[in-house]
């Protein structure tokens, strides 16, 4: 296989919609999106890479995991959901806005499973993604400081 034949893998997430059930496609987040989303939301998600790196998640610690962000942080659910289902538009966004929590709460499980997806194991992508993670919060710390002196 070429690298031009590769495609990329997602996993389908079953949507109610007003003319029956249709599957939604749900893809990992890039490293792009993930520094993204860890300088904005650090402060959140820093902890929960933490304690995926060192113990694991647990589908129990995943839903808790998710209740929290669901009562601190909503707009970070939205994005994980903008970025898995592949929008590109403020009309899109408002599309998952309206979604019902517990679909949001669906592709949110797929987006992260398909984040860590690796042949290999999620182990070591867990551990590298945890340190990327660390250091765009701290660059994102460092930064503001450097805004508040200004």
């Amino acid at each position: 296989m070429g690298l031009l034949d590769y495609q990329e893998p997602f996993m389908g997430v079953q949507a109610k919609t007003a003319t029956g059930v249709e599957t939604l496609a749900v893809y990992g987040l890039s490293l792009e999106q993930a520094i993204f989303l860890a300088r904005d939301y650090g402060e959140y998600i820093g902890p929960i890479y933490t304690e995926a790196r060192e113990k694991g998640l647990t589908e129990e610690r995943v839903a808790a995991v998710i209740t929290d962000l669901l009562t601190e942080a909503p707009a970070l659910i939205n994005m994980v959901c903008f970025f898995g289902l592949r929008c590109k538009d403020d009309a899109e966004m408002d599309v998952v806005t309206r979604m019902p929590v517990g679909l949001r709460i669906e592709i949110v499980e797929a987006a992260a499973t398909m984040t860590f997806h690796s042949e290999n194991g999620t182990g070591k992508v867990m551990g590298i993604v945890s340190n990327v993670f660390k250091a765009a919060v701290a660059m994102a710390a460092k930064n503001a400081k450097q805004q508040q002196k200004a």
